[in-house]
């Protein structure tokens, strides 16, 4: 598909955040400018009007600790989830951990696959294969 190629996010991703709310008027024209200097990702590329659904499983502590951090801004806070693209709730997932300093963003990720799905949640033994 033409202005769309395939990449893999690195497992280690670390990016300046400034986050706005804009009016859905804008999107177009926004789109339209950014694909002068980027290309749709995997996901864009498989739907007519290249939005797609991103499903996210955050955690958290009983006292809802990482809830409160974000809420109050707290700097150097961290928040962990597992994440996946499309509708079906399919592999791949992505398990993240982001910690947050200021504007700077750190995002670990790792990718598991169908097989690895619920047990390396719930399966104190499990290991993750080298």
């Amino acid at each position: 598909m033409q202005g769309y190629k395939k990449t893999e996010l690195p497992s280690v991703l670390e990016r300046h955040e400034l986050k706005y709310t804009i009016p859905y008027s804008y999107v177009e024209p926004i789109t339209r400018f950014l694909l002068i200097y980027c290309d749709y990702d995997y996901y864009s590329t498989l739907s007519d009007d290249r939005f797609y659904q991103v499903n996210s499983l955050y955690f958290d502590t009983r006292c809802h600790e990482f809830l409160k951090q974000r809420l109050f801004g707290k700097n150097g806070r961290f928040n962990m989830r597992v994440r996946c693209y499309g509708r079906g709730n399919i592999a791949p997932y992505y398990l993240e951990i982001k910690h947050k300093h200021g504007i700077t963003g750190v995002k670990y990720r790792a990718k598991a696959g169908e097989h690895e799905w619920p047990a390396i949640l719930t399966d104190p033994d499990y290991r993750v294969q080298a």
